[in-house]
């Protein structure tokens, strides 16, 4: 079966705003409505969402604006911030299911799941769909490194600008998961490969002066 996977158990440190980041309203609708979206587009209808306790608002608005689909919601207990302990606690929700993951804090354009590259794989555990960084903004995510086929973790140095914005995987990467000390390890362990399938990616936690600024009005305007 496919099983969305969300995690939103994070604290918006860079932003510094005291309501989830998820639940700015960009272009008029919550920012994690698009990835949600996006995953109804692929035919994923039931949708596991990590949260920690305060975040409630955001299994409330999900309820209550996608009535017909189907959200479990796992609390984050552990190192809150960190990517791999989101997964892990959602472990037994995803075990035996193709996992399409995406980040809850991103707009995303095409719906990358829709891509003819998002069958069931037929050689790799793993696939990355990607983006081209704009300007110096790779050193914020996952880039790709395709002279040594590696995967690197906000890279200090230019190594290119094709970076992941989604993932799907297979079940046996949930069980290396479970095992991994380190996200990008597990990635870089796995039989994996990379689909330049997404047009246009924003993560509104990566910001500008400007931006900045803007997100502190949004948010005087939800208070």
């Amino acid at each position: 079966m496919k099983i969305g996977l969300v995690p939103a158990a994070g604290m918006a440190r860079r932003l510094n705003i005291n309501m989830p980041k998820e639940l700015l309203t960009v272009a008029g609708k919550p920012v994690i409505s698009y990835s949600i979206n996006n995953l109804l587009a692929g035919g994923i209808n039931h949708i596991v969402v990590v949260i920690r306790k305060g975040k409630e608002s955001i299994r409330d608005y999900l309820l209550s604006e996608y009535p017909d689909t189907t959200f479990q919601f796992v609390y984050q207990q552990g190192d809150i911030g960190n990517l791999l302990d989101a997964i892990k606690c959602a472990a037994d929700a995803i075990r035996g299911h193709t996992v399409y993951f995406c980040m809850p804090d991103t707009i995303v354009t095409p719906a990358p799941f829709t891509s003819i590259f998002t069958g069931e794989p037929k050689s790799s555990t793993l696939q990355l769909l990607c983006f081209r960084a704009s300007g110096d903004s790779w050193q914020h995510f996952g880039v790709i490194d395709q002279y040594n086929n590696t995967i690197i973790d906000k890279p200090k140095r230019y190594y290119g600008n094709i970076c992941w914005g989604a993932l799907i995987w297979q079940p046996a990467f949930t069980e290396q998961i479970v095992k991994a000390q380190d996200f990008t390890a597990a990635m870089n362990a796995a039989k994996w490969s990379h689909h330049l399938v997404i047009d246009s990616y924003r993560d509104i936690g990566v910001v500008d002066a400007l931006e900045q600024e803007q997100l502190c009005q949004i948010q005087e305007c939800a208070n």
